[in-house]
Formats: C-alpha cells, structure tokens, sequence
C-alpha cells in the first residue's frame, strides 16, 4: 500500500468512526429525551465535535434520526430470519418469533425507546408522507400469523392487530421495569425477573 493509499484509508477509517460514534450517541440521546428533546449542539458535545461535523455527515438532526430509525429496523430484521417461508409449523415460527422479540428488545433497550417515543411523541409527524422503516419487518412477521388465520387456526383474530399487541406488550414490559420494581419492592422483583428469563 502507498502512503497516499494509507492517508486515504487513514482518513476512511476516522470518517466511519466519528460516523459511528455519531450515531451511537444519537441513539442514547433519542431513547432518553427523544427527537424534539435532543439538540445537535448536544450530540456533538457528547462526541466532542463541533456541530459543522456533525451536519458534515448529516445534514439536519432529522436526517440523523432517520438514519437511526434505519438502524433499528435492520436490527430488528434477525427477527424474522427462517420464519416467512411456510415451513410446515406455523405455531412453532410464531413462538421462535416471539421470543426473539423479547430477546431483540432486552438486547437493545434503547432502541426499543426510541420506536415507542417514535409511536407516542411523534404522531403527527408520522402521519405525514415519508418512510417507514419498520414496515417491511411489520409485513414479514405477520406472514405465519397470517398463515395459522388461513388455517383457521386463529379464528377471529386479525393477524395485524395481534402482531402489534404482541410488540406493544414486550415494549412496554422492557420500558415499565423500574417502575414495577418500586411497586413490587426489590426483593419480589428479583424473583419475578428470574421466572421471567
């Protein structure tokens, strides 16, 4: 490799890392104070860089957060692996796929915030015409759920509605703890979060 070949890798490599360090700080800021609470003069801080480096990569706090919320979605996109073919045992994907919902959502509680700050806060600007990253995954779990409806098997359930119930339950379980925690006392907590596991 050249030198001129090192600088340039050199230069990539710091590029990707203030990238990265970018979004990661993002992330923490959005799951605690959400869009509308989080400044860019505050990721840059946090980073230690001056808010031109961050509109270098990005240009407006938006454009971040979308960033972020494309993040999420490829995160959450393990959930689905192996379960939209029809593979014979419809119940057992949905069972897989719940449980890597509440695998997905401990490993990742801020993400987890930010969808349901996303859902709470910012309605009406997700009522407007722009992406939804999380569509695709949506549509993918729903395919097994969709399925056992065809067969009869879930009878009077819509297989959207349900899906979305199941989310919303595992994301407000993460999201409720300390709160359960100080209504139920610590040592009872303990116990029940091992039962839960």
């Amino acid at each position: 490799m050249s030198k001129h070949d090192s600088k340039v890798q050199k230069a990539t490599d710091q590029t990707d890392s203030t990238k990265e360090r970018l979004l990661m700080v993002a992330e923490e800021l959005f799951a605690k104070k959400g869009l509308s609470g989080t400044s860019v003069r505050e990721i840059g801080s946090a980073v230690g860089v001056a808010n031109s480096t961050i509109l270098y990569y990005f240009p407006s706090k938006e454009a971040l957060y979308k960033e972020v919320l494309k993040r999420i979605a490829k995160s959450i996109q393990t959930i689905t692996e192996d379960i939209t073919e029809d593979l014979g045992n419809d119940e057992k994907q949905v069972e897989i796929m719940v449980e890597r919902l509440i695998d997905w959502t401990h490993g990742n509680p801020e993400y987890n915030q930010i969808l349901i700050r996303e859902i709470m806060e910012n309605s009406e600007r997700m009522s407007g015409e722009r992406p939804m990253y999380l569509s695709e995954v949506i549509e993918m779990m729903k395919k097994p759920l969709e399925r056992l409806n065809e067969k009869n098997k879930m009878q009077f359930i819509d297989p959207t509605l349900f899906l979305f119930q199941i989310i919303g339950s595992v994301s407000y379980m993460l999201i409720a703890l300390p709160t359960i925690r100080q209504i139920i006392g610590k040592q009872d907590f303990d116990s029940w979060q091992g039962r839960q596991r």
